[in-house]
């Protein structure tokens, strides 16, 4: 099975479903779907909350659905220890 990690802008637009065509919200499906596996760290809820925290998602999920992503999130995610101590340090291959 494939494993993945999502940014969180990816997160928000694929919950968010004012779209539903749309390639965020597609892939947010097929991971609720079991298309793979989704990893996540404390580092990216924590980013996650403050990004739905802004006016604009605000306005497009309720409280009580972002409750539910992140119990979702929870209970069907695969959450993950940041290995590095400092992830600024890492550079792209070849650079």
């Amino acid at each position: 099975m494939i494993t993945a990690v999502l940014d969180t802008n990816a997160l928000a637009s694929g919950f968010v479903r004012s779209n539903p065509a749309a390639v965020p919200v597609q892939i947010i499906d097929a991971w609720r779907n079991r298309g793979y596996q989704l990893v996540v760290s404390d580092h990216i809820l924590t980013e996650f909350a403050h990004t739905l925290a802004a006016p604009y998602f605000g306005r497009r999920l309720t409280t009580s659905e972002i409750s539910d992503i992140f119990a979702i999130l929870d209970c069907h995610a695969i959450t993950v220890d940041l290995t590095a101590d400092n992830p600024s340090h890492c550079h792209a291959p070849g650079g």
